[in-house]
């Protein structure tokens, strides 16, 4: 399914935080509340992913990310 970057992620003075439970390219699960830094994002630029439509599946109630929706 596609789900915009803005329903995932809030901005926040310092990155962004994660509205919902998030696995961004079958990583580690984030939970909601998680900033996002450069350690957890996995080396992802997520600043390449705001505004944009994103390929998720969703089990268990975490929104499992795999890349930008084409």
């Amino acid at each position: 399914m596609t789900i915009i970057f803005n329903y995932l992620f809030t901005k926040s003075d310092d990155g962004f935080i994660c509205r919902v439970p998030v696995r961004i390219l079958n990583k580690g699960v984030l939970l909601k509340g998680v900033r996002l830094n450069t350690v957890n994002s996995e080396g992802i630029d997520i600043q390449q992913w705001v505004g944009k439509n994103l390929d998720v599946t969703i089990k268990d109630g975490v929104y499992s990310i795999t890349g930008l929706a084409s």
